[in-house]
């Protein structure tokens, strides 16, 4: 079951991205912000992010668990940077201004 847009709007959003360094270690990046719509688009603003949430995304999209020790109304998590093929992960890119090219 997906998330829409307009459900989206207002709300906290707490974003675990997973990527890679150069070594191809394992690493974490967790981002909170909120959701906002730009004409159709909506789009994930947080301190140090700017991003634009695509529509297939939205079925990844969970609920917040209020047990969790920072406090979100929904959570999703994406992969990013160089990662080995697994079934079910996307590569993003992010507008992360602390964000490193190490082509």
């Amino acid at each position: 079951m997906s998330v829409d847009l307009e459900t989206l709007v207002g709300k906290r959003l707490g974003l675990i991205m997973i990527g890679a360094d150069a070594d191809g270690n394992e690493e974490w990046k967790d981002y909170y912000g909120t959701v906002s719509l730009e004409g159709d688009q909506a789009v994930f603003t947080g301190p140090g992010i700017r991003l634009q949430i695509q529509p297939e995304w939205l079925d990844r999209i969970l609920p917040g668990k209020p047990e969790a020790e920072v406090k979100v109304d929904y959570l999703l998590v994406l992969t990013a940077g160089r990662l080995p093929h697994r079934e079910g992960f996307r590569h993003v890119g992010s507008s992360n201004p602390e964000s490193r090219d190490d082509d």
